[in-house]
């Protein structure tokens, strides 16, 4: 009876005689906490959610099962239609938190952490930057969300984004050629077509690129020059121009002026940093940059511990392309033509000449941005309501 007892009294003198130690350091998930890497696809995201995570106050995001998204990429803002009140109509089940929803995919963290969110088809969809200043915007601390878009020159991104087409059609099993005759033949018009049919799936990057171009044109020309007493209509069509229920457009995605726009005309100029990829792979500064700009420079930690890699994104142009390769420099060489036609690639010039623009230390410079394109679309979404 005593042997059985003993170790119980010992436990409670113990556990009353031990210091009582209390936990102040809370756990919080709010919008001030979340750093977006939103974009752009092939520009270097995933090497700088890498080195960030490297950081002992930067954690990266939690997806339960049955949700869609990595603890990378999140994918909350390209999935969610975010009404102005910060609610998300969900069918049959009326309306709820924008906020409280994304939060599901966040873990607490202790005050001045931060949670980042690395989902670069953020950026390449505009009602995506709505969704995410209805969601974030309408939190005490929104304004201290941070914003980060690296950018690529857009002919490479391209080239890149293709490579990774055809990289997911040659993985192992002859997976790709099964993928492609379950392909329905129906498909007849472009924007009916699955993503690996509008990539082309058995066409060479030349085709695909001229198809994509004209595509675009057409959209282009029927979304901001037509239907211009119908705004949402506009926006609807702006966002099929964009092919933006799918990723995988090789064109649409480099049109950087177009899809800057949104971004900064919603966000405030201390949330956002542009930064060319090559400055950010190239540069010893770039990672610092960046780390100043997230903890608002009050981080003590020493950034040369962190390196940024390029060595996913490859080399512009391979010798193991073999007889792919003239194709993918006709290609490029249209490409190169269509960006440089209606000041479709000044953005990306700009910040490639002043290396990043933003990022809590040249905020002026954004004041020197004049677009030559109309943001459409946004007072249609503003209005939309749940």
């Amino acid at each position: 009876m005593v042997s059985v007892n003993l170790p119980m009294k010992l436990y409670i003198v113990l556990l009353l005689c031990s210091p009582i130690v209390i936990n102040t350091e809370q756990e919080t998930r709010t919008p001030a906490n979340m750093v977006i890497l939103a974009g752009v696809m092939k520009a270097g995201t995933t090497s700088l959610w890498e080195a960030m995570l490297q950081h002992p106050n930067i954690h990266s995001g939690l997806v339960a099962k049955g949700m869609r998204g990595t603890d990378k990429e999140l994918h909350f803002f390209d999935t969610q239609t975010v009404c102005h009140n910060g609610n998300v109509l969900q069918r049959g089940r009326g309306n709820a938190s924008a906020w409280d929803l994304y939060k599901r995919k966040l873990p607490g963290v202790p005050s001045g952490h931060k949670i980042l969110d690395a989902t670069p088809k953020y950026f390449s969809m505009p009602k995506s930057a709505m969704s995410a200043w209805n969601t974030l915007m309408h939190k005490r601390e929104g304004r201290k969300t941070k914003l980060i878009v690296l950018l690529r020159d857009p002919v490479d991104r391209a080239l890149s984004q293709w490579r990774h087409y055809e990289r997911e059609l040659d993985k192992g099993n002859d997976s790709g050629r099964k993928r492609e005759q379950q392909f329905p033949a129906r498909c007849r018009e472009f924007f009916n077509c699955t993503w690996a049919q509008r990539m082309g799936h058995n066409k060479t990057m030349f085709q695909v690129v001229r198809q994509h171009i004209n595509a675009y044109q057409s959209c282009e020309e029927q979304a901001i020059r037509g239907d211009a007493s119908d705004p949402v209509l506009r926006a609807s069509k702006l966002e099929d121009c964009f092919h933006l229920k799918t990723e995988h457009n090789l064109v649409a995605q480099g049109l950087y002026d177009l899809l800057a726009q949104y971004w900064l005309h919603l966000f405030h100029p201390e949330q956002l940093c542009f930064m060319s990829f090559s400055y950010l792979t190239n540069s010893t500064n770039g990672m610092r940059v960046i780390l100043d700009f997230v903890f608002d420079g009050n981080d003590k930690y020493d950034k040369d511990l962190l390196t940024v890699s390029s060595a996913n994104e490859g080399k512009i142009m391979s010798e193991s392309d073999g007889g792919k390769t003239r194709d993918k420099e006709l290609a490029m060489s249209v490409l190169k033509t269509f960006y440089n036609q209606k000041h479709r690639n000044w953005f990306y010039k700009y910040i490639e000449d002043h290396n990043f623009v933003g990022c809590g230390q040249n905020d002026n410079n954004f004041k020197n941005l004049v677009f030559p394109n109309q943001v459409v679309g946004l007072d249609a979404w503003q209005n939309e309501s749940c």
